[in-house]
């Protein structure tokens, strides 16, 4: 939470959450996300997920929270 507000404090625009490294997501980690995703929003910003397949990306699509989050397999060029 606290480096999300600090880069909305900073005017970012896009925001991306890499989740790759993850192979578990539960309900709070959901919810950290969807108040990630409030607050982008709140700023005028965009929150947006890397996930590659396998079970985060499962749970993500079971929840139809690909529906909610912009998800990329990997994030853009400028950030590699």
């Amino acid at each position: 939470g606290d480096a999300i507000d600090r880069l909305l404090e900073a005017r970012a625009h896009e925001l991306w959450v890499d989740l790759r490294r993850l192979d578990f997501i539960d309900s709070t980690g959901l919810a950290a996300l969807i108040g990630a995703r409030r607050r982008a929003d709140a700023a005028g910003a965009k929150l947006r997920l890397v996930v590659e397949s396998g079970p985060v990306r499962d749970v993500l699509e079971l929840g139809r929270m690909d529906r909610v989050f912009h998800i990329a397999t990997e994030p853009p060029r400028t950030l590699r």
